[in-house]
């Protein structure tokens, strides 16, 4: 099923070296948040600037809007973990849904979510093996989003934490690592390095425009294949502006000097 794979990851890489990633599946969380209050609505301006390569969805989210993404030059992930946030911590992600699903539903991938860490950290571990031994029989693309997370983990962003993330989504059989980016002062290429899949930062906490390109620019910098970002753009005030600039970030390979001399040039 190599062939398979590769075909289904160049239609999420949609003809590119680096990838942009919008994943939308927060709903399911935390419920219908600002800027997927409407998700039809959200998907439609959102993907009309052919700027995104692929987006994540669950599976009702894919069913629901299957007429829009069909007609859309876009690869399709669908997640197949997820918690709420009504319970606990949140920190115990479960399946809730299939390969053999995200087949059925044309898609070009698949993803889970892990949290190291904690006591519920076998459970997933397990699981997202399961997943992966099935994605690699049949042809699909795994995504694995890492985060080390727990009453002991006092920073997930230390840079040790998240060498060990994305080895972990290495060994464990995923094919792209979704993670954060390391703190101020360290060096995130040590993250990259330490794992032979394609390594893509996370979008976190809330940062404002210029941060987050900074952001963006410094990954790709440190060898990062791309970006897994979504409410810092679907919550943005101006997501056109700011994915054609991470587009010039990410697939141009646009140095942030530029970006920035024009941004203060109209500021």
């Amino acid at each position: 099923m190599i062939i398979g794979k590769e075909k289904r990851l160049n239609r999420l890489y949609n003809g590119h070296d680096r990838i942009i990633i919008l994943p939308l599946d927060h709903g399911f969380t935390e419920g219908p948040i600002d800027g997927i209050e409407n998700m039809g609505q959200a998907l439609s301006d959102i993907v009309r600037y052919n700027v995104v390569d692929s987006v994540i969805l669950h599976r009702g989210a894919i069913i629901h809007n299957y007429s829009i993404l069909s007609k859309q030059n876009l690869g399709l992930i669908m997640h197949l973990s997820g918690s709420t946030s009504l319970y606990g911590n949140g920190l115990h992600k479960i399946q809730t849904g299939t390969v053999d699903e995200a087949i059925s539903l044309g898609c070009d991938g698949v993803s889970v979510h892990i949290n190291l860490g904690n006591e519920y950290e076998p459970y997933m571990l397990e699981n997202t093996a399961r997943i992966a031994e099935e994605c690699g029989k049949k042809g699909m693309p795994l995504i694995a989003m890492v985060y080390v997370r727990g009453d002991e983990i006092e920073n997930e962003r230390k840079l040790p934490y998240l060498k060990r993330a994305v080895r972990l989504a290495d060994e464990i059989g995923a094919d792209i690592v979704k993670v954060n980016l390391c703190m101020e002062g360290e060096n995130f290429s040590e993250v990259v390095n330490s794992c032979q899949i394609p390594v893509v930062i996370a979008g976190g906490q809330q940062k404002d425009y210029i941060s987050l390109l900074r952001m963006v620019d410094t990954a790709m910098k440190s060898g990062a294949k791309g970006i897994s970002i979504g409410r810092n753009i679907f919550q943005s005030s101006n997501y056109s502006l700011l994915l054609n600039n991470i587009k010039r970030i990410v697939h141009e390979h646009e140095d942030i000097s530029l970006i920035m001399k024009e941004y203060l040039a109209y500021a």
